[in-house]
Formats: C-alpha cells, structure tokens, sequence
C-alpha cells in the first residue's frame, strides 16, 4: 500500500540542514507546510497555518491549477482535482521533487536547503501534459505570520527579537498581500503590510513554456537572519549564485554520502539506503541532538534510545563524524532523576525531560552507544571525554539489581506501563538485556572486570528465568511476548541461535497483524490509543531474525511487507495506525535505520536481492578517519 504522503496531517515531509526545517505536506496539493528556524522545535515555526504554495493559469485553458479552491467564477473548475504524480529525493539526497497536475498543467516544484547557509530555496517550472506551447501565470503564495516591512518585492516577517524572514520570488512583475481573489481578479492594492495577523501575500510570475519542454524556473526564496539586514544580505546572496545554490546542494550531498558505505546491486534498495542516511543527517541539528523531525506531536523531541539508534546507525553505515556529534549531543542533555538514572526523553529547545513512563534502559542504551562508536570510530578519547557518563551508568545499573537477579521492573522498551495506563511495571528482558550487552561491550574497551562479570550475572539471570518453552519472552513476571527480543540475536548478539527458531516462531503466531500483514510491539497491553498496530521497526527486526536463520524466503517477504507501508518517495511511517493511516512518517530511529541495518545485514552475505555492500568513493578520507 503506497500512501497520499500526508495522508495523516501530523505527517509531513522534513528536508533540514541543522539550523533549518521544513516541512512538505502533499495529501492534496503540493505545498510547502511550515518552516522551522533556530531549532527544530514546534513552537519556531516560521509561517501560517496554510504555509506556502502557488496557483497557475494557463491563458489557453478554462482550468487553473487552484489547490486554493480561491477560483470559482468557472464551470471548469469543478471535477478534477489536483493530483500528485511522483515525489522523491533527487538522487536520494535532502532535496525534495515532487510533480503535480490539474487537466493539461503540469507542475514541478524541487526544494532545498543549502548547507551552511540560512536559506530555502523552492523551485517551479510548468509544462503541458499534451507537450503543446502555451503561455502560463505563475503565482507562488505564502501565509506570513505577520508582514513587518516591505523592500520592493521581498517581504519581511518579524519572527521573535532576533529572528526575521525575507521572502521573494524571482522575475515577478508584481506583489501583494491582503485578499487574495481580489488580487487575482487584477484589484491589486497593498494591504496590511505591517500587520501582527496571518499575511496572504503573493505575486505573479509570467512565463512562455515550450513545445515538449518546462518553462523557464521560478524561484520562490525564504532567508533568515538574526536582523532585518541579515535576512536581506542572505537573500541577496543567494539569489546571486548560479542555479540559487542547487548543483551546489546536490554535490555537497554527494560528497557527503562518498565518505561513508553505500549498497549497490539493486536500484531501489540504493534509492532507499540513500534516503535513510538522508533523512538521519538530516535529523541532527546543528548542535547535534538528533530529533524526531518529520511529525506532530514528537517533533521536538530527544529520546536517549531514538538517539542511540540513529547515531550508532550512522556509525556503522561510516559516518562516524555525524555519530560523535549526535552522541554529544544527547550526553549534553542528559539529567539525573531522583533515583540516579537519567530521564530518556528530553525537549530539544527547554531541555528539560518531557515524558510520563517510567524506563531503566537508559544506562544499558549509553553505554553501547558510546561503546560501539568509539570501537566503530577508533576514538579512544571519547572514552575519558564521557567518563563520568559511563560510570553513572555502570553504578546504576549495579546498584539497581533487585533480589531477582534482574533490573528493577520499569516499562521496558515501549512507554506502555504506568499509572495512565493501569498497568504494573515489570522485570523487563529488554532493559536488563541492553545493559549486559553495555556493559559487555564497555567492559571489552575498559579491560574492567567488575563490569564484565556483572554482564555475565545479567546475561546468566536471563537465560534462567526468562527463557520459558524455548521462547526468550517480555519480562520474569509472564509469558508473553514483545518483539524487542529480537535484537538480541542480531543487533545486540547476546545470546546464541539455539532459543532463536522458536521465539521466531512463536513472534510470528502470536504477533504478526492478520490483516494488515506486519508486527505488533508486544503481546497483551494497552497502548495509549488502546488499539494494537504493526510496526516497522519489529517487522524489520523479524525479517533480520528470519535472515540470522539463513530462511531468506520468509525473511525477504517479511522484509517486503515492511516496505509496503512506505510512501512514494521512501520514507516509513513509525506504525500503521487508526483507519489505516500512517503514523509517524519519516521515522528516522525504528523505521529508516532499521532499513539501513538490516541492508547491512544482507549485505554481508550471498543474497537473493543482490545487495553489496561498497565504500564510498573517497577512500582516501576512510583511510584516515580508520587509522588516524
């Protein structure tokens, strides 16, 4: 099932370079949602609520392209609706096209964000669907959330102190703001440029389009800047550079992505590898904290196992510079509760923890992150750099085994047990699992004993009491299932193959969807929304168990029942949810680096889909960032 890419209004498509955001939303028409500046953080957003588009008239037709509904006067416009035809990342990269029609208009829109600069740059361009020359209106829009200031046809919106947007559009021959038909209808007067209300402002663009060929593009330009003048010099400067920085963009993509590993041997597997990296870069913000980007209400968001996941994945796909600068970041927000451990959630922009459910995974999560990327890296030093993070760990988690044998009971992996939700909190298998595996793998870089017989202890306590009929299950207290355990066989091997045949199979009875095809979290809890849906990171993950077994025919099929919750252009939903929306589209933890892990896996090995695993084409950096 391929999904409208907005089918869910909290889903958007996010292009960012770390000091900038944006959102695409495409259930209907194509336009361009929301602009976050400074931080990624919901409350920055940067327009309206209708965010930025554009209407076309073709001087030869009846029809507009109007995803507006703005024009009525026309017995033409009723009936056919705009309708999205395609939407990718151009080459895999952080640049976003999409192509769109309404009866013979044919729009192509490709946005991006150059690096290092303050800008967004939307390009457009218009043919006919039946190739015939004709002369076109362009009229690209924009709902400020207020007009500070005019200087010819840029406008100005004051954002907060020290924050301001400048927004124009290249080769229009007029622009204005206030009622938009009145407007169009040709009654052009300026309104409310200095307003402290959503703005409609718009301008027009004429064009000639060609037999069989585009017409030339139009550039619609949002800059910002810390003043007034700031916002102006960066628009100024980009509208100076050739192409408004696209080959630019595009190159500096690819250089990016020839410093680490790509998969080659089937096109859409290398498409997808590369749209997953994408959007992991792309979730990191400048200070290094990677956030959930793509959708409300999580957007803002830093979660220690989110983050762990995305920065390891980075590391082993190469990219360890990114990996080091994410693990700072998320040690730069870690607080103490009161028991010792530190909160798991935290808000990008505040700081301060922001979630109800109780969880304990987080020292046994820390502590493999820092130990994967430093073995990953060959960075020795971040061991003393973080030193007192990893000893805050390793004491919690020493002095936080209760008379069981096993971690304190806590909600485990899915945010599921507490008091809003009447459920008791148990020994949960994942959370003292990650920390035999932390603690293995630290104590492996650290020669310390002590921390390597309290793995041994962890690891020797699970197998005994939680390993029930040959199936490794959620917690002590039950036999019941939750698909995180998985991991332990492949992500984080800590146990052996010999239980791994019959957990799969007991996975696949008890939590595989019977309708929707996919995997279930876990078995026999309440969910906030109080339903149960599959997900994409525990269908991958099974898809990985059924690859560890060498069954590639069961593995490959769930693999591809995965992919079918993906959208046109390459991006997962979290899960599938209510009505059979997506939800959480652009997931960069469970979902994108799950593909990206479990291509690694594949690669590894003879395949069915041909997948190699090749460097980048810059050897000579992967030589030096291994042995320096």
């Amino acid at each position: 099932m391929t999904y409208f890419l907005d089918a869910n209004k909290d889903n958007n498509i996010p292009i960012g370079n770390g000091k900038i955001l944006v959102w695409l939303n495409q259930q209907l028409e194509d336009s361009l949602s929301q602009i976050f500046y400074k931080d990624y953080h919901v409350s920055s957003k940067t327009l309206g609520d209708r965010g930025a588009g554009f209407l076309i008239r073709d001087h030869n037709e009846k029809v507009w392209y109007d995803p507006y509904h703005l024009i009525d006067e026309s017995p033409g416009q009723l009936g056919e609706p705009v309708s999205i035809v395609h939407t990718e990342f151009v080459e895999g990269a952080g640049i976003y096209r999409v192509l769109s029609r309404k009866g013979n208009t044919l729009a192509e829109t490709t946005t991006w964000i150059p690096q290092e600069k303050q800008v967004v740059v939307r390009r457009i361009r218009v043919k006919t669907v039946k190739n015939n020359a004709t002369k076109v209106s362009i009229y690209p829009l924009v709902y400020l959330q207020n007009t500070y200031n005019k200087r010819g046809q840029a406008y100005i919106s004051r954002l907060e102190a020290e924050s301001y947007l400048a927004v124009t559009v290249t080769d229009a021959s007029w622009a204005d703001s206030g009622k938009l038909l009145k407007i169009l209808k040709g009654q052009k007067a300026a309104e409310e440029v200095h307003s402290s209300r959503e703005t409609p402002v718009i301008w027009q663009v004429d064009q000639k389009v060609p037999t069989n060929d585009w017409s030339s593009p139009v550039y619609m330009v949002f800059a910002y800047g810390n003043s007034e003048q700031e916002s102006l010099e960066e628009l100024s400067t980009i509208l100076e550079s050739q192409d408004l920085g696209y080959q630019e963009t595009l190159s500096e993509w690819s250089n990016w992505f020839s410093k680490g590993y790509l998969i080659e041997g089937n096109s859409y597997y290398e498409y997808l590898w590369k749209v997953s990296l994408s959007l992991l870069r792309m979730a990191l913000q400048h200070d290094g904290k990677p956030i959930m980007i793509g959708f409300s209400p999580y957007q803002g968001n830093v979660w220690v196992r989110d983050g762990i996941w995305m920065v390891l994945t980075l590391a082993k796909t190469g990219h360890t510079e990114e990996a080091i600068q994410g693990l700072r970041g998320i040690v730069r927000l870690l607080k103490k509760r009161p028991d010792g451990n530190y909160y798991f959630a935290y808000d990008c922009k505040s700081g301060y923890p922001n979630e109800h459910s109780y969880e304990n995974d987080t020292p046994g999560l820390i502590l493999t992150g820092i130990a994967e990327i430093v073995r990953l890296s060959k960075q020795e030093g971040l061991l003393r750099e973080f030193s007192s993070v990893i000893e805050d760990s390793y004491l919690w988690i020493a002095n936080n085994i209760d008379e069981t044998g096993l971690i304190t009971p806590c909600a485990g992996i899915w945010e599921t047990f507490g008091e809003h939700l009447d459920e008791t909190p148990e020994h949960m298998v994942w959370t003292s699992g990650i920390a035999s595996y932390g603690l293995k793998e630290m104590s492996s870089l650290l020669g310390d004993r002590e921390m390597s017989l309290l793995a041994e202890q962890l690891k020797s306590v699970l197998l005994k009491k939680t390993i029930k009929g040959d199936v490794l299950v959620r917690s002590l207290e039950t036999e019941r299932l939750d698909s995180s355990v998985l991991n332990f066989f492949f992500n984080y091997p800590l146990f052996d193959g010999k239980i791994l045949t019959n957990t799969i199979q007991v996975i696949q009875e008890r939590l595989w969807d019977p309708f929707l095809g996919g995997v279930w979290r876990h078995e026999d809890l309440t969910t906030e929304k109080g339903d149960m849906r599959p997900w994409i990171g525990p269908t991958i993950w099974l898809a990985q168990a059924y690859i560890q077994e060498g069954d590639w025919d069961r593995g490959t099929r769930t693999l591809a029942t995965a992919l079918s919750f993906a959208s046109n252009c390459g991006l997962l939903p979290e899960l599938m949810y209510h009505k059979g929306e997506p939800r959480g589209l652009g997931m960069p933890s469970y979902s994108q680096s799950g593909i990206l892990n479990i291509m690694l896996q594949i690669s590894k090995q003879d395949n069915p889909l041909g997948l190699r695993l090749k460097e980048g084409a810059d050897d000579d950096y992967l030589i030096r960032r291994i042995f320096n």
